[in-house]
């Protein structure tokens, strides 16, 4: 059975400093995130005829994916069998085979790196979330303390604050005056003010 760590990420380490750069500093995520894309990159450099997406190539991949596997199956053993078909060279059995034996090999692999990927943005957000949550109530808690005169420092950090968090009003936007037909058929504003023609030309 799968164990979970459930005890926390614990205190920060202090960062060390970047042998290569005194003036920056290197944090244990760092070298860790480090060590994982080095080895992640070892693990692209392995595999035969890796692609990246491009949208010139996009438009062909997507729309062969819908083509069956039996149906790709059943061709390549009418190729293998048949003399005519091979004649044709439209279609190599053995490049066919070393196609088939990729996806069956490596797609678990994609599926679990995709997995993986959406995990980690996952974990990013859900910390990142909980820590703005917490800054939300040190800002609450910062309008009340600042109404003491003794608080007088902390009137700048919460001005500071209240600067960076640059929250959006919830003003709804007026509403897009609509035109109606009046009794004799003069257009007319849904406000009830009659509309004359050259406001309808402007």
């Amino acid at each position: 059975m799968e164990t979970i760590d459930t005890t926390g990420p614990g205190p920060a380490t202090p960062p060390l400093p970047d042998p290569n750069n005194p003036n920056l500093t290197v944090t244990k995520y760092q070298e860790l995130a480090d060590e994982i894309s080095a080895a992640f990159d070892g693990f692209v450099a392995k595999l035969p005829q890796f692609e990246e997406r491009h949208p010139s190539t996009q438009r062909f991949v997507q729309g062969h994916l819908s083509v069956s596997d039996q149906f790709v199956a059943s061709a390549v053993a009418a190729v293998d069998a048949t003399e005519e078909l091979q004649g044709v060279k439209k279609l190599d059995v053995n490049q066919a085979r070393d196609v088939m034996q990729f996806e069956d090999a490596f797609q678990a692999i994609a599926d679990k790196a995709i997995a993986f990927g959406r995990g980690l943005q996952f974990t990013i957000d859900s910390r990142k979330a909980s820590l703005a949550a917490d800054a939300l109530q040190i800002y609450a808690i910062s309008k009340g303390l600042v109404r003491d005169p003794g608080s007088a420092p902390l009137v700048a950090h919460l001005e500071t604050m209240k600067r960076h968090l640059n929250r959006k009003g919830g003003k709804k936007k007026p509403a897009t005056p609509t035109t109606t037909s009046s009794p004799n058929g003069t257009p007319a504003s849904t406000s009830g003010k009659e509309v004359s023609g050259a406001q309808l030309v402007n």
